[in-house]
């Protein structure tokens, strides 16, 4: 771009002796655009001129090395340790009862000490007197000599502060213990880093700017220094500045729209005092320094969620690069670094070039690595082996690392991981040859047994240094990994690798494996990988503070939501507002003028501006509101954005499906696999009560269901849910009974046998070994805590529950026939040979007439104060108060024939009572077909919820009224045939949506959206 500051700084140059001048930029980015520049309008070729950024000057002048983040936290906590034993045992502490907080407990505020003690430095502030500890005012008073009239004040609400504190307000108080030991502390950390010769950043600035004397021959050596695009400099930087203007230096301030000019502009604060102080001496060549003022063009845009974002602003740059507009001229500020990765998905273009951070803890290595702290934190040692929670085994399968290794491995051993409910897996498991049905040749199997931990890293010595151990076992993880990936994910992984090897070189014991994740974490989080390519090619991509010295002709804004851009000004810091102020540190005021500043003096030279904002981000934390500057253009800049909406159409994974649903013919053939005779006798799957049920409630259900196969997705747990708890109690009841069968044969009931099977039961120890069969049995849950206690003993009250009605029962003397009477057949052609199957809960006998029973762990019968109310349900029949299970009550035929009509309806919601009713007639023709037996029958519903109030439900029915219940079954049997043989056949939707929201396959089904 011809008008770009850069380039008419170059065009100021061009006729110079270059090697005579030095060129200091902010950032590495601007100074390759300016060296851009300066080819283009040289009209012969040249030498560059020397380069640097201002931090890369400031190292080049100082003696000092600067250190990484992470070995200064670890050293500014040794010396906070030091000093705090020695503080204790100097107020008579004894050496065994000095307590001095982990590293763990103090990364994060001692990174806010280092951030502040940066800020000390670099803004040249006496630390003596910001940190003093003083005692009163007349103390204050006394050194008011040195003390500036701002700087008396802001010290004088300390010792107010001070002398405030309540005896209970322990915060405050723990606070100024701190205060007073940051001059000892700031003093003994930078003595520690001068002996080996390092320093954080601003104290290197310091040292520089305070030997500048000392400087004179290396700055000699720079010839004339010219300072380009900064706005904000630090007191250190003006020094330099200042001793560089004296010899001649140079200065170009980006300075010149009118936007940023006008007083009541915050971006004006801080860079109009510069220019002042720092007058430049070449004005660029072009008026008002090649400004548009007015002329450009500007749209405010708003999406719904990130993803929406990165679509937008993809939508943008195809759109731009079609005008034919040069990709070096279009810039995407991305104020957010987790759309980094959406915005390169959806852009999919090469040309695009990313100069930022982004944040370690949002990549997958991070979230991979996080899984496996939280697998060895909840892991458990067992006797010899190590027990691992599930749940974190299939998150890691889950895992893209995992998944891209090998997927069909990652599927199998999840299947196999939910169906045996392996919320605790033995490691043996993982362990063997083929780990959770993995083939032992897959590279997924081998990774499995690494993630493992091993029975040493369970050390129960407290002296031992755990960290060592820890991390080389994640170093070997990560080195496995490492063949996998591919490069993005490589560059991820090193950066974390080399977080674990800070911490491992650290010379820091760790006894605690909390503590050591817990700085690992910590690290992580504040990390962030840098993605370093060729600013001179493609389009730029970008954060706020790369934009610095940069114009552009086309800018698209990510994020142009206030509080993310700007960010905050909010700082966290250890000083407080007022010292800041009075000391002349940064405050937030410091940092909106910077974040204005940038913004204007970006957007002054573009004719097109995407400012696109977030309406709907998940994250409650930030805002949905647009950014400030959106309404300082409108009221300040008399400038109104155009609005516009995006509308892109729904994916069809999330588009509502509300119409009929047309099987495929891969579709009719396993709905045909449910008929014997259209699958060549070979029957893979079979009808039960609850398939049809299933079919009569939703045919769409049924489908997914039993057609697809697809199941319920369920989390492993450790706690019972509603079905599993029915399953428990059903174990349970059978084990008892059979428990006094001989041989599996019939058991004959009377008064005796059941105050006999009670006497058994009143024995907690008795039922707890059936219990805890039953837990291991359904669960895989070998030790019953926590939640299941209560569980357990709901079952106790249950059972006891039972076997009391059963003793009532017993006034007449029924048969035992069988438990868990299981039933599978071709019901025949009446029925197109549909294949039946189904368990019943039990079977008796009384009298010769057969009862089948069913337990039901939820309630479908209303009950009063006195017993049952009027009806089962609206047209039902009625039943005496209780006990009415004695013997039975017939259905009435009028009734039957209604309940048959509510029972096979489709187009209206059946109600949980004629699903139990159907079920039950099922049973009873399985049971007839099977035996060959002829009804009268009795069917005995146990409510176990009001067992105790009512009794079991029972009501017989007779020969006819099963086979007009037959002959409806019989009808549709013959219509879900005829769907198997008809191509273009469909399932329907259910006739009330509002059962939706509580299916298992809404997400697959899509009726309703999931925010309905």
């Amino acid at each position: 771009m011809d008008r770009a500051f850069l380039r008419q700084v170059a065009e100021s140059f061009v006729n110079d002796p270059l090697e005579d001048f030095t060129f200091v930029f902010p950032n590495r980015r601007s100074s390759l655009f300016f060296l851009k520049h300066l080819g283009e309008v040289s009209s012969k070729p040249v030498f560059s001129p020397r380069i640097f950024t201002i931090d890369k000057l400031f190292g080049y002048l100082s003696s000092l090395e600067v250190a990484d983040d992470l070995s200064l936290i670890f050293r500014l906590w040794k010396v906070y340790r030091d000093y705090q034993t020695q503080f204790q045992k100097n107020n008579g502490v004894k050496e065994a009862d000095v307590k001095v907080e982990g590293i763990d407990e103090f990364f994060s505020w001692g990174r806010i000490i280092l951030s502040d003690f940066n800020d000390v430095d670099q803004y040249m502030v006496d630390a003596t007197r910001l940190f003093s500890n003083i005692k009163d005012l007349n103390q204050l008073k006394s050194d008011a000599s040195v003390l500036s009239e701002r700087q008396y004040n802001a010290l004088k609400k300390l010792v107010n502060m001070k002398s405030d504190v309540r005896p209970d307000a322990h915060v405050k108080r723990r606070y100024l213990e701190i205060w007073d030991m940051l001059l000892p502390l700031y003093q003994s950390f930078r003595s520690s880093l001068l002996e080996d010769g390092l320093a954080y950043q601003g104290m290197q600035y310091r040292e520089v700017a305070q030997n500048l004397d000392n400087l004179e021959e290396k700055l000699s050596g720079l010839g004339t220094v010219v300072f380009v695009g900064f706005s904000a400099p630090s007191e250190c930087e003006k020094m330099l500045m200042r001793r560089c203007r004296n010899k001649g230096g140079i200065f170009f301030w980006d300075y010149y729209s009118e936007w940023i000019q006008k007083d009541y502009n915050r971006s004006s604060h801080l860079i109009g005092k510069c220019v002042k102080e720092f007058p430049s001496t070449r004005p660029l060549g072009r008026e008002n320094g090649g400004c548009v003022e007015g002329g450009c063009h500007f749209r405010l845009i708003p999406a719904a969620g990130p993803t929406e974002q990165a679509m937008i602003a993809s939508d943008i740059l195809k759109k731009i690069k079609s005008e034919g507009v040069d990709g070096l001229d279009t810039a995407v500020v991305v104020a957010d670094e987790t759309l980094l990765i959406p915005l390169l998905e959806f852009a999919g273009e090469d040309d695009l070039n990313i100069t930022m951070g982004f944040p370690l803890k949002a990549t997958s290595a991070a979230s991979f690595f996080f899984t496996l702290f939280d697998l060895h934190l909840r892991s458990r040692l067992s006797s010899d082996r190590v027990l691992v929670p599930g749940d974190l085994v299939l998150s890691i399968l889950g895992h893209p690392y995992a998944r891209e290794m090998d997927p069909e491995g990652a599927s199998v051993a999840t299947r196999y991981i939910q169906a045996n409910n392996y919320y605790m897996l033995d490691s043996s498991e993982i362990n063997k040859d083929q780990p959770l049905d993995i083939g032992s040749e897959s590279p997924l199997a081998a990774l499995l047994k690494m993630i493992v931990p091993s029975v040493d890293m369970y050390s129960s010595d407290e002296d031992t240094d755990v960290a060592a151990g820890m991390i080389a076992h994640y170093r070997s993880i990560a080195d496995y990994l490492f063949a996998f990936l591919d490069p993005s994910e490589r560059l991820f992984l090193n950066k974390f690798v080399e977080i674990l090897n800070r911490v491992s070189s650290s010379g820091i014991r760790f006894f605690k494996e909390r503590s050591v994740y817990s700085v690992i974490r910590s690290a992580v989080r504040s990390a962030t990988v840098p993605f370093r390519g060729e600013p001179l090619v493609g389009t730029q991509i970008m954060g706020a503070l790369e934009t610095r010295a940069l114009d552009f002709d086309r800018i698209v804004f990510l994020s142009f939501n206030e509080g993310t851009y700007p960010a905050s000004g909010e700082r966290t810091s250890s000083i407080p507002y007022y010292l800041r102020k009075g000391f002349d540190l940064p405050t937030y005021e410091n940092e909106n003028s910077i974040s204005a500043y940038n913004f204007y003096r970006l957007i002054q030279r573009a004719s097109e501006v995407y400012m696109i904002y977030d309406t709907a981000n998940a994250d409650s934390l930030k805002s949905l509101e647009e950014s400030r500057f959106v309404k300082q253009l409108i009221y300040d800049c008399e400038t109104v954005p155009e609005t516009v909406s995006y509308e892109f159409p729904l994916p069809s994974s999330t588009r509502p499906f509300d119409s009929d649903l047309v099987m495929l013919d891969e579709d009719r053939a396993a709905l045909g696999r449910l008929f014997t005779d259209l699958n060549d006798g070979e029957v893979q799957y079979g009808f039960s009560a609850s398939t049809l049920n299933s079919y009569l409630d939703c045919p769409r259900k049924f489908f997914f269901s039993r057609i697809m196969g697809m199941k319920e997705e369920k989390d492993l747990s450790d706690t019972v849910e509603a079905n599993t708890f029915g399953n428990i109690f059903h174990y349970c009841m059978e084990k008892i009974y059979n428990s006094f069968r001989k041989n599996g044969g019939p058991l004959e009931v009377d008064v005796e046998r059941m105050e006999e099977i009670r006497r058994m039961a009143a024995s907690d120890d008795w039922l707890d070994g059936f219990i805890r069969q039953a837990f291991e049995s359904e669960m895989r849950v070998r030790r019953i805590e926590g939640q299941n206690l209560i569980i357990k003993e709901s079952v106790k009250v249950y059972i006891r529950r039972t076997l009391a009605a059963d003793r009532s029962k017993a006034e007449q003397p029924y048969r035992l026939i069988d438990n868990e009477y299981k039933i599978s057949l071709d019901m025949g052609p009446e029925f197109g040979h549909a294949y039946f199957k189904g368990s019943l809960d039990r079977v008796e006998e009384v009298s010769g007439i057969p009862r089948i029973c069913d337990y039901k762990t939820g309630s479908f019968l209303d009950l009063g104060t006195s017993g049952l109310t009027s009806t089962l349900e609206s047209g039902g029949f009625e039943f005496n108060p209780v006990p009415y299970y004695f013997p039975y009550k017939d259905i009435p035929d009028k009734e039957f024939d209604e309940s048959l009509e509510k029972m096979f309806s489709t187009d209206v919601k059946r109600s949980h009572y004629y699903s139990i009713l159907f079920q039950l007639l099922v049973y009873a023709l399985l049971y007839s077909r099977r035996t060959g037996k002829k009804p009268p029958f009795r069917l005995s519903v146990y409510q176990l919820p009001v067992l105790d109030k009512c009794g079991p439900v029972t009501f017989g029915i007779s020969q006819e009224q099963l086979e007009r219940f037959a002959a409806r079954l019989s009808s549709l049997m013959a219509l879900i045939r005829s769907k198997a043989r008809t191509p273009g056949s469909v399932m329907e939707v259910c006739p009330d949506s509002k059962t939706c929201q509580m299916c298992d396959f809404k997400k697959y089904c899509r009726r309703v959206k999931e925010d309905e």
